[in-house]
């Protein structure tokens, strides 16, 4: 919220929602999808959760497992909405 006040252009988010709770998560992955619409701010974000970066990214650099290999760029398509994101959840 700090970061906010500022009112920057690039928001930088490490591991955003790791420590949460599920339903946290949800409430959360809501509030930073609202402020990229409101306030048109650009995130970057560090994750490892799939199911989270499909819900809040539009483009998602995919790093290799391995050293030495490429890295991936793929684009998601908009927008998601809070079901989609509940129904990707329900059925791992």
């Amino acid at each position: 919220a700090r970061a906010l006040t500022v009112q920057p252009e690039i928001l930088v988010l490490d591991e955003p929602l790791g420590g949460a709770g599920r339903h946290d998560q949800d409430r959360m992955q809501e509030e930073l999808a609202r402020i990229w619409r409101e306030e048109n701010v650009t995130m970057v974000m560090v994750t490892h959760d799939l199911e989270e970066a499909i819900y809040l990214v539009d483009r998602a650099l995919i790093l290799p497992k391995d050293k030495g290999g490429a890295a991936r760029l793929i684009d998601i398509d908009m927008p998601r909405d809070a079901v989609s994101n509940s129904c990707a959840r329900s059925s791992r």
